[in-house]
């Protein structure tokens, strides 16, 4: 509509045509009667009057059509175009401009003439507008080049013909080792630059990071890692250094990543957990929400909240314990009290509707402020939130007043490390400034990846130095890693740290003599202390100390077995425990033996003959097994392992069992008496407490074993061999033993007569003998 005349299109229902009819009319505001323009089948979808005609856009179902009739009436040029449905539409008495998507599509009369929008830029032609004979967009995106553009109706060409006025950036800050980080929307909303300044006595020059942001902005810097969210929906970014890594799924609060450790929620199987992930792809936590209705992370410690406000803390990197996890705040209500939590250190702050609470992990203390916070941020000692457009410092455990810090420009527009505080201000200027609370802390270490299960760097396939990811809050003006052995020093490593990290500790498993050490389990520490002279380097947890440690595995297992001499000293039948295992065992490494078996008999001329080995176990990871002989023969035992890395060790020497000749198959000389025992060699015995009775037996032998008791009231023993007496036995003992070797000795092959005789002491005539072990 002008000045003189009206356009509309009416748009009816044709019954016999079934479908929509439009008529364009033209109504001079003067009372003439209306002229019809044009009518057709279909709807109008955009509707405009320029000085000299009327121009339309005509929607059929197959097509759409850019329609224009002199206002004094003639002719209708039609022009069928290139997208269906528009809907949009500028026009001056040349040239009409629609959308095409971020395109724009202008024609003048029946020519296509492309429109050429700034470099760099696209043109909203969705808002185009025509005046005159111009036409006018402005552009879709922020930037120096940003404002209205008239487009020339003949060549297609833009030229800027206003500015917008000046807006304030959005800015997102993080602090990390001393640098400050952010994300602004100074040249694009969407696509947001990210940069960093550095941050001690004055604030250095802006380094742009290699990655711009989403409109989600910077998401957070932490150790050497640094997650920034992608231009692409959904996606997180993790950097390196500022070296890409990998991308992955979800859209991460800032506050929860510290170190190597992620915290995300999100629908699992139909329940929606809270997981800490690691950098590594581990997922190291998992709880359902139904448990946990908040959490909130520092390094390797995760904080949770239930309903009923009661509070739980629990440090991944230790192992499960009747401490960890542990209660550090009782229930605070009787169904729904819990705030959304943040934390630094020991410090974990909760911000509920009206009020802002705090508990300290290492001592219990609790703290409580009235008011309300849009978001907090802690600190060590101190909490940080805005409200009422301001920003405040409070110190966490008193009730003391907070302090005003400055005016704040938006919700999250702050950040705090160590003593230093940066915002943004309502004039959209980025400011640092020193807390005005003491808020300090010594450095801490928030996580270390890359702990192998075990370090073998002699075997094939296997990495040859350890390089573990160690992340911290601050730097270090250096470094030193000690690993002992028990509490002998082995090795000694010193470098420095750039970005809150340690990335060049690389250990090849040698002593400082530049020998392998040994396998076995190692204790690593690391201290240093903070550039900015803060303290020594602490654990996540503020102790004194950070250590761990390491498995290594540098030798092929040496393995060991374990059999009786006689048979009768470790049971009652003939049906025996065997053990094996390996003497340097490697913690962490599971090991495979193979054990085997052989019979000993000796022939006409008294020549061992040693029967074939026997494959008994094959490729067992057990350590033990039960073998049934026979009395009066001899078996040997041997055992080889191989470790995970395929390190086979050689045969054990041959061990041998004897089952020895029962008390009953013995002659006896003397007084004696027969006993029965559940727990005697094939359960009986004889004893005596007559000086000189004796027991005999002669048979072929290469070993004499003799087996019997010891006890309180046990006198001494006398073995005579072939007739001469060879050794006297104290059988003392102040708790009564059974199935004791009393004496054994090995022998020259051949017939002996071996006869065992009581020798009373003073107060003490007891001996009882169970058998003899004759082996071959």
């Amino acid at each position: 509509m002008d000045a003189t005349t009206a356009a509309t299109a009416v748009v009816s229902w044709n019954d016999a045509a079934m479908t929509w009819e439009t008529t364009i009319r033209l109504r001079p505001l003067s009372g003439a009667a209306p002229r019809d323009v044009a009518t057709f089948a279909g709807s109008p979808s955009a509707l405009v009057l320029t000085a000299n005609s009327i121009v339309w856009l005509k929607e059929t179902a197959a097509a759409s059509y850019l329609q224009r009739q002199p206002r004094a009436g003639g002719t209708t040029t039609s022009v069928k175009l290139p997208t269906l449905y528009p809907s949009r539409l500028a026009a001056t008495d040349t040239a009409a401009l629609i959308p095409d998507g971020l395109a724009c599509l202008m024609y003048r009369g029946a020519t296509k003439v492309a429109v050429v929008p700034p470099a760099g830029y696209t043109l909203n032609c969705r808002s185009a507008v025509g005046v005159g004979g111009k036409l006018y967009a402005g552009t879709n995106e922020p930037g120096p080049a940003a404002g209205g553009y008239s487009i020339d109706p003949t060549t297609g060409v833009s030229t800027k013909v206003a500015s917008p006025p000046p807006a304030l950036a959005r800015v997102d800050l993080d602090f990390n080792a001393g640098k400050l980080y952010g994300a602004d929307t100074k040249d694009s909303l969407g696509n947001r630059r990210v940069w960093s300044r550095s941050v001690g006595s004055t604030v250095g020059a802006e380094t742009l990071f290699p990655q711009r942001a989403s409109s989600s902005g910077i998401v957070a810097f932490t150790g050497n890692r640094g997650w920034v969210q992608s231009l692409t929906p959904y996606k997180v970014r993790l950097f390196e250094g500022t070296t890409f890594v990998k991308e992955i799924a979800g859209s991460p609060d800032g506050r929860d990543v510290s170190g190597p450790y992620l915290l995300t929620s999100g629908d699992v199987n139909g329940d929606w957990l809270h997981q800490v992930k690691r950098t590594d792809g581990t997922t190291a936590w998992s709880i359902s929400s139904t448990v946990a209705a908040s959490v909130t992370i520092f390094g390797s410690r995760v904080v949770w909240e239930k309903e009923n406000g009661e509070m739980w803390v629990q440090d991944l990197a230790k192992a499960t314990s009747p401490t960890n996890p542990r209660v550090v705040r009782a229930s605070q209500c009787a169904s729904w009290c819990p705030g959304s939590l943040t934390m630094w250190g020991d410090l974990v702050v909760e911000n509920r509707d009206t009020s802002i609470t705090t508990v300290n992990l290492a001592t219990g203390a609790t703290g409580k402020l009235n008011r309300t916070a849009l978001s907090t941020s802690a600190t060590d000692g101190a909490v940080l939130f805005n409200g009422s457009g301001q920003l405040f410092a409070w110190d966490g455990t008193t009730g003391a007043a907070p302090v005003v810090i400055a005016p704040l420009l938006g919700q999250d527009s702050f950040a705090v490390e160590n003593g230093k505080v940066a915002w943004v201000g309502p004039d959209g200027l980025v400011r640092v400034g020193s807390m005005p609370i003491a808020a300090t802390s010594r450095p801490r270490m928030l996580g270390i990846l890359g702990t192998p299960a075990v370090f073998a760097p002699n075997v094939t396939g296997q990495a040859k130095t350890w390089k573990p990811q160690i992340d911290l809050t601050e730097d270090l003006t250096s470094w030193t890693w000690t690993l002992r052995k028990g509490t002998t020093v082995v090795r000694t490593l010193t470098g420095t740290t750039a970005n809150a990290a340690i990335r060049t500790l690389a250990w090849d498993g040698k002593d400082g003599t530049g020998a392998l050490v040994g396998n076995g389990r190692y204790t690593w520490s690391l201290t240093g202390s903070a550039k900015d002279g803060s303290g020594a380097l602490a654990a996540v947890d503020g102790s004194s100390t950070v250590t761990g440690t390491i498995d290594v595995s540098i030798q092929a297992p040496v393995p060991q077995t374990l059999n009786p001499l006689v048979a009768s000293s470790a049971g009652t039948t003939t049906t025996i425990p065997i053990t094996w295992s390996v003497e340097n065992p490697t913690a962490g490494v599971t090991y495979s033996y193979d054990v085997q078996y052989r019979s000993v008999t000796r022939d006409g001329a008294g020549a061992a003959v040693f029967g074939a080995p026997t494959a008994w176990r094959t490729g067992t990871t057990a350590t033990s097994a039960s073998f049934t002989g026979t009395a009066h023969s001899t078996w040997q035992f041997q055992v080889r392992a191989k470790d995970r890395y395929g390190r086979t060790s050689g045969w054990t020497p041959w061990a041998s069992t004897t089952f020895p000749w029962d008390d009953r198959e013995l002659t006896t000389s003397g007084t004696w008496s027969d006993l029965t025992a559940a727990t005697a060699w094939a359960g009986t015995s004889r004893s005596t407490t007559a000086s000189g009775s004796s027991l005999q037996l002669t048979t072929n032998t290469a070993q004499i074993a003799v087996v019997g008791s010891r006890g309180p009231t046990s006198g001494s023993m006398r073995v005579y061999v072939d007739g001469s007496l060879v050794a006297t036995v104290d059988l003392y003992a102040a708790t009564a033993t059974v199935r004791d070797v009393l004496w054994t000795s090995a022998v020259p092959y051949g017939s002996h007569t071996v006869r065992v005789a009581n020798l009373p002491a003073s107060g003490r005539t007891l001996m009882a003998i169970d058998a003899i072990g004759f082996g071959l």
